[in-house]
């Protein structure tokens, strides 16, 4: 199965045709925060795109435009619902919940699989956003690298 395919896709969104979804792509899409809490998130249940946006504590623009990217990818379906959109994972990728912790194994178009083990979101993390490095400027307002 190719994961780059166009048949999910609006009409009026446009995708290069970057061949069949690898390792490499799958993990820098995984990379990104955002995408990661989003795959946490839909692992739990279907969702919307504004209750996805409330529990990661990001606007609703920034989650459209990453679900779109994971949807590129066939990483999410989505099914219309009255005014909605509710995401959910792709049949690619299996859950196995076990406590607070999931194994999710997506099963790219080489057949290769890849498992992944992450905790669930807990409740309180809720309204935490996500995490991001902060440099401190050093006095004269230049940052140095600690190497040279």
């Amino acid at each position: 199965m190719n994961l780059s395919t166009h048949h999910n896709q609006h009409p009026g969104n446009t995708k290069k045709d970057e061949g069949p979804l690898r390792t490499d792509k799958l993990l820098s899409l995984l990379g990104g925060n955002v995408r990661f809490e989003l795959i946490r998130h839909l692992a739990q249940q279907p969702q919307s795109v504004s209750s996805l946006a409330e529990k990661l504590d990001q606007s609703i623009g920034l989650v459209s435009h990453n679900l779109r990217l994971l949807r590129q990818h066939e990483l999410v379906d989505v099914k219309p619902n009255a005014r909605q959109r509710i995401y959910s994972l792709s049949q690619n990728i299996r859950c196995e919940q076990a406590d607070a912790r999931i194994r999710l194994v997506f099963t790219l178009p080489s057949q290769d699989k890849i498992a992944l083990d992450v905790p669930l979101p807990r409740e309180q993390e809720a309204s935490t956003p996500v995490p991001s490095i902060q440099v401190q400027p050093n006095p004269l307002g230049r940052h140095t690298n600690p190497a040279s």
